[in-house]
């Protein structure tokens, strides 16, 4: 006779057979737990029963000679269909296990009860089970809640094993996720040090032959070789423009290089910030002047500023080109050096330009990252300037920040000491 299965059996299975349990070797807490079930309840045979798919199997077995038996003959496939425990009298008596071979062969069963093993999330795998070869009377309520005690207390067992193995794994899998991520920091840290070395060895052998152009440009420009027509005015005034700011990037790319290297140095000293502030907006001057834009400064709160002069420019520089890049003929630009607070100043530089969404402002301060990309770019640039401003910055223990709307400009701010350390 086929036993009945119940509802969600494919579930129950999945459960049991997470617990890792079946056909695993004898355990000590196991097989003391029905051993103590034989000596509370006289009986000569306690299973510790799993009902798998086509079978029962048995984690601790006191008094039988054998570890499994076909589900189509186990008793225990019966008590798992309810949370209560299955009580069999005299298996001779029940119509459901009269003809069983279990009951006409051996062992011979004739007294059965099986307390469910239910899991924590309401699952029965199997039962503890006491079992006998003569007729029993009906265990009372205190015997049966005794029996569903060690039921529960063998589930904590498993449920306990279930645990620290998934811990164990979890632990396995965290060691082999820190080996792996210190081989890819390791690979990292190297393709890091190997692009650090590369940026600084092509930054200094572009800066030597640029620096003869640019040189050479200059004694053109000032008439040293002979006089220029105004046509060859032009086409030496274009060369050093392109030529000043390809030694600017390649002096932010060495920057860049020095930094992620940790190799950069500040050389502090006390500084002007008006003076400053006036060197960069001159140098700016006729880029603003042929998109026709109006160059405001400010220094509030000059005195006290003891500062690296070069780094403190470049910040402003970068923050005032882009702001000139991104305002459209006609607008205005307006740079500010403000106190901050007894120990930091803020460099602000305030733009009538295009403005920035939302979603794009985390990106601004990015390595390489540049909003307006693609075939229909319509803004020159390589996107180091910002990144160098936030890492010129937080190397000082500084830092940026931003405000923009689109079509209402932006401002940009940097929060630097206003007195660096010797």
């Amino acid at each position: 006779m086929k036993t009945p299965i119940g509802e969600g059996e494919e579930s129950r299975l999945a459960a049991l057979r997470d617990y890792g349990v079946l056909d695993t070797p004898a355990e000590p807490e196991f097989d003391r737990l029905t051993r103590l079930a034989a000596r509370i309840f006289r009986t000569p045979v306690v299973l510790l029963s799993l009902v798998d798919e086509n079978r029962q199997w048995f984690k601790s077995c006191y008094g039988l000679p054998f570890q499994e038996t076909s589900r189509d003959h186990s008793f225990c496939a019966h008590a798992i269909l309810s949370n209560e425990p299955l009580s069999i009298p005299d298996a001779l008596e029940d119509p459901r296990f009269k003809d069983n071979p279990l009951v006409t062969g051996s062992p011979g069963i004739r007294f059965y009860i099986g307390a469910p093993l239910i899991a924590p999330g309401g699952h029965r795998l199997g039962t503890l089970c006491l079992i006998d070869t003569v007729p029993h009377p009906r265990l009372d309520a205190e015997g049966q809640l005794m029996l569903q005690d060690l039921a529960a207390m063998a589930v904590e067992e498993l449920e306990l094993r279930r645990t620290t193995r998934k811990l164990s794994e979890a632990e396995r899998m965290l060691r082999r996720m820190i080996v792996e991520l210190e081989e890819q920091r390791s690979h990292a840290e190297r393709a890091s040090k190997l692009k650090s070395e590369f940026l600084a060895n092509m930054s200094h052998e572009l800066r030597t032959p640029l620096n003869g152009i640019i040189g050479f440009s200059e004694l053109l420009s000032d008439g040293k070789a002979g006089e220029l027509t105004p046509r060859q005015g032009r086409f030496v005034g274009n060369i050093l423009i392109s030529s000043r700011h390809l030694l600017s990037l390649i002096n932010d790319l060495l920057d860049l290089a020095k930094i992620e290297a940790g190799k950069l140095e500040f050389k502090p000293e006390v500084a002007s910030a008006h003076r400053l502030v006036r060197e960069v907006v001159d140098s700016l001057q006729s880029l603003a002047d042929a998109k026709q834009i109006h160059i405001l400064s400010e220094a509030v709160g000059d005195d006290g500023l003891y500062t690296d002069p070069a780094r403190f420019k470049q910040v402003i520089y970068n923050y005032v080109s882009n702001a000139i890049k991104f305002t459209p003929e006609g607008g205005s630009v307006t740079v500010r050096v403000l106190p901050d607070s007894d120990e930091w100043v803020r460099v602000e530089v305030s733009d009538t330009g295009i403005g920035i969404s939302e979603q794009n402002i985390g990106r601004l301060f990015q390595d390489f990252e540049q909003l307006d990309t693609g075939p229909s770019k319509k803004y020159a640039g390589t996107g180091l300037g910002l990144a160098l401003v936030r890492k010129l910055a937080e190397q000082q223990g500084g830092r940026v920040e931003v405000e923009s709307a689109i079509g209402k400009g932006s401002r940009f701010s940097a929060v630097l000491p206003r007195h660096l350390p010797r």
